[in-house]
């Protein structure tokens, strides 16, 4: 990696290895403790653009640096999900999103979400409820825009759908899922599964 490209790197509070090693990042500013205040209901909910608008957003002018890093495989926003989590996570993938469209990206914006509300970690000019109703707006995203959904395991290789976590998340969070249904097979497995009377918005596959 070059020099320049090692300055661009962010702050990540306890991982202030040298640039350069595997899993370690540099930071321009210092990430943990932000409260989230929402420039919008919609931010974070594909296809909005508000987290780009948002003061607060540490990534908006750089939304390439979110991509996978040549470090093994980790990369910006895998690193702040498995560390702070919170807002910093949000605004990772949030700003993802707006780049590279996927079910992955939308289910992870709205998990940080859901973990805002749940935690505290929003300003005054915002309530839990309204946090929470973003969330499962993520949620009711991912299902209407990306129903297939997966994330995959540390290898990168072996891929696990996310409608059921998406689904019991939402949920959990008092949300209603439209247009899904969670089934249980009889051997005691479940799964969800789209109404037969549903269909897709504009833009769903």
């Amino acid at each position: 990696m070059s020099a320049s490209a090692c300055s661009r790197r962010w702050l990540l509070v306890g991982l202030l290895a040298a640039c350069g090693q595997p899993a370690s990042y540099r930071f321009g500013e210092n990430v943990s403790g932000l409260r989230f205040a929402p420039v919008s209901p919609k931010e974070g909910v594909f296809p909005s653009q508000a987290v780009l608008t948002d003061p607060a957003n540490p990534f908006r002018g750089d939304v390439g640096n979110l991509k996978t890093q040549p470090d093994g495989g980790v990369g910006t926003k895998w690193a702040l999900l498995s560390s702070v989590g919170g807002v910093p996570a949000f605004y990772a993938f949030a700003t993802a999103l707006t780049g590279e469209p996927t079910g992955e990206n939308q289910f992870y914006t709205a998990q940080a979400l859901g973990e805002i509300a749940l935690t505290g970690a929003y300003a005054d000019s915002t309530t839990k409820e309204k946090v929470i109703a973003m969330a499962v707006a993520g949620y009711q995203s991912m299902f209407d825009n990306f129903p297939n959904a997966v994330t995959y395991d540390a290898t990168g290789k072996t891929a696990f759908p996310l409608a059921l976590p998406a689904y019991t998340n939402a949920v959990a969070l008092g949300g209603t899922i439209v247009g899904w249904s969670l089934v249980t097979a009889p051997d005691g497995t479940t799964s969800v599964v789209r109404n037969a009377a549903f269909t897709l918005p504009d833009g769903g596959h």
